[in-house]
């Protein structure tokens, strides 16, 4: 199943085994994963480690033998049809899978109330290394926030000192939209701050050295 088959910024899916409805079936020892409830909740945006397709994402609430309530995540790779659950996988994934999982239901307590139009943008500025001890990693330093200001706006406030990060106060150079440039709508603080830690952790997984996303 090609990627442009799934929903970008996904509303609430629900499905039981084996996710036909999808395309996918999918062999698990794990046997929880037959339980009904999964819902769909996009792409990771990351590869397969084993073959590198983009890996997607399921979540469930589910109850432990214990009676204990949880948060499920799997990780689904639809052209090995296999299923990866969460403590497998590496820790950079685990960051953005919890983060993307935060966001999209952020996104539907958004939708719930019939909102629509945007109140905050996230955004990301490129920092000055001249003065940092990893100065010639081939990454650009960055930082990461989010704000009901437009970000430009936002990086002229950072520069000029007004509620700004002193990161970016000192090492400031200039917005990197291209960074960011599908984020959706954002319509609430919860659902703004919620993509700022994806996008934390997004580019962090990715190999950037980032500052804020908090």
């Amino acid at each position: 199943m090609a990627t442009s088959d799934y929903l970008r910024w996904p509303k609430p899916r629900t499905f039981s085994w084996p996710w036909t409805a999808l395309g996918i079936e999918i062999e698990s020892d794990y046997a929880r994963i037959d339980e009904p409830g999964w819902e769909y909740l996009g792409d990771l945006q990351l590869p397969c480690p084993g073959c590198s397709t983009a890996l997607h994402l399921f979540g469930a609430d589910l109850q432990s033998r214990a009676g204990n309530s949880y948060r499920a995540i799997f990780y689904v790779c639809p052209k090995e049809c296999r299923v990866m659950i969460s403590n497998k996988a590496l820790q950079a994934y685990r960051s953005v899978a919890k983060a993307w999982n935060d966001f999209v239901i952020a996104s539907w307590d958004a939708d719930a109330q019939g909102l629509e139009q945007r109140g905050y943008w996230a955004y990301v500025i490129e920092l000055d290394r001249a003065d940092d001890s990893n100065a010639d990693e081939p990454k650009p330093w960055l930082y990461v926030g989010e704000s009901a200001r437009t970000p430009e706006e936002r990086l002229a406030e950072h520069l000029a000192g007004i509620h700004a990060s002193r990161v970016v106060q000192r090492h400031g150079i200039q917005l990197r939209p291209e960074l960011c440039l599908d984020q959706p709508v954002l319509r609430t603080r919860n659902e703004s701050k919620a993509y700022e830690a994806w996008l934390f952790a997004f580019l962090s997984a990715q190999g950037y050295p980032c500052e804020g996303g908090h």
